[in-house]
């Protein structure tokens, strides 16, 4: 059996927060990945599929909003998070608004954040699950009413 860690992508241009966060959530069975740039996080997103991307609002080539708008374009299904030093309400709304699906403050509160990650993972497995099992209930349905149509031509 193939054991798949969940990956993160850690987007800010502090490297000692970088490497601070991707040792603590390898320690907690992530893979992780670092991107100290939004173009850098955009070109590792285009290469890979992380689940998680923790984003810092404040990149040196764009805002981090913004590069939560072009992720979440490519990849819905991934989870972002943003982070600040400078927390502000417009900037938590505006975040939400473009694709993030939470919002902590620097310094982050590793407790808080892994139960966050941990919430929006399950939540999204849960979305999942639900979208399976819909489509195995139309494949079944479908089977068996072509069935009945396939008996109904042979009794014909």
């Amino acid at each position: 059996m193939i054991d798949i860690k969940p990956k993160i992508l850690i987007v800010d241009d502090e490297l000692g927060i970088c490497e601070s966060l991707s040792n603590i959530f390898s320690d907690k069975g992530f893979y992780c990945d670092i991107a100290s740039t939004g173009s850098e996080a955009l070109n590792k997103m285009k290469k890979d599929v992380f689940d998680v991307a923790l984003i810092d609002i404040r990149l040196p080539d764009r805002d981090g909003t913004e590069l939560v708008s072009q992720l979440y374009q490519s990849n819905p299904r991934s989870v972002y998070i943003m982070m600040t030093g400078y927390p502000a309400l417009e900037n938590a709304i505006n975040a939400l608004n473009k694709g993030a699906q939470g919002y902590v403050v620097k310094p982050v509160d590793i407790e808080v954040l892994s139960a966050l990650i941990e919430k929006k993972l399950k939540e999204r497995a849960k979305s999942e699950q639900i979208t399976e099992d819909k489509m195995l209930d139309y494949v079944q349905k479908r089977v068996k009413r072509l069935s009945s149509l396939e008996k109904k031509k042979v009794d014909a």
